[in-house]
C-alpha cells in the first residue's frame, strides 16, 4: 500500500460509536439525569418509529457535573481537519457520477463542500461522505450533504443544548 494512503486500521469511529463513548464518559449524575425527549411517528419504511427532538435534565445535577459534561461533548465536536476532508471529498468525487468541471470549478466545489464538512466533527464528516459514496449514484447537492451531516451530529448537539440551558 502506498505510504500516503491510510490503512484500514486508521478507521475513525462512527458517529454512533462516538455518541456512545460520549454518553459513557459523562459524570454519573448526568448519565442518570439526561433523558431523551422523543416524538412518536410512523414512517413508510419502518412503520412505527420515533424521532429524537431533545434532551432534558431530570432532577438536580451539580453545576460542576454539567460543566464537565459540556466539556466532554464539546471535545467530541471539534472540527474536522481540512486535509482529511479533502481526501474524503476526492474519494466521493471518484465514487459518484458528476458533471465535467474545469480545474477552477473543481477547486471551488471542493472549497465549498470542504468548508461545510469542516464545520462538523471528523467522525461525522467522514461517515456522511462514505455513506454517500456507497449509497448514492450522483454527487450530492450541498443541501443534501448538510442533511446527512446534521443527522449524524444531532444527538451531540441536542445533549449540548440541554446542558447549555441547565447553565442558565
Amino acid at each position: 500500500m502506498p505510504a500516503n494512503l491510510p490503512s484500514r486500521s486508521d478507521r475513525l469511529p462512527t458517529p454512533s460509536e462516538v455518541d456512545k463513548q460520549v454518553l459513557q464518559s459523562l459524570p454519573p449524575s448526568l448519565i442518570y439525569a439526561l433523558k431523551e425527549v422523543t416524538i412518536d411517528k410512523t414512517t413508510e419504511s419502518y412503520g412505527w418509529d420515533y424521532e429524537l427532538v431533545g434532551y432534558r435534565l431530570q432532577g438536580a445535577v451539580p453545576a460542576q457535573d454539567v460543566e464537565a459534561g459540556r466539556k466532554i461533548i464539546l471535545l467530541s465536536m471539534l472540527r474536522a481537519d481540512t486535509n482529511l476532508i479533502d481526501g474524503k471529498l476526492a474519494e466521493l468525487r471518484i465514487s459518484t457520477i458528476s458533471r465535467n468541471a474545469s480545474i477552477e470549478d473543481l477547486t471551488m466545489l471542493f472549497r465549498v463542500f470542504g468548508d461545510l464538512c469542516a464545520e462538523y466533527p471528523a467522525d461525522v464528516a467522514v461517515d456522511a461522505l462514505r455513506w454517500w459514496a456507497r449509497n448514492e449514484k450522483f454527487w450530492p447537492a450541498l443541501s443534501e450533504l448538510k442533511v446527512e451531516l446534521d443527522r449524524r451530529v444531532k444527538k451531540r448537539r441536542l445533549m449540548l443544548a440541554a446542558l447549555e440551558s441547565a447553565r442558565d
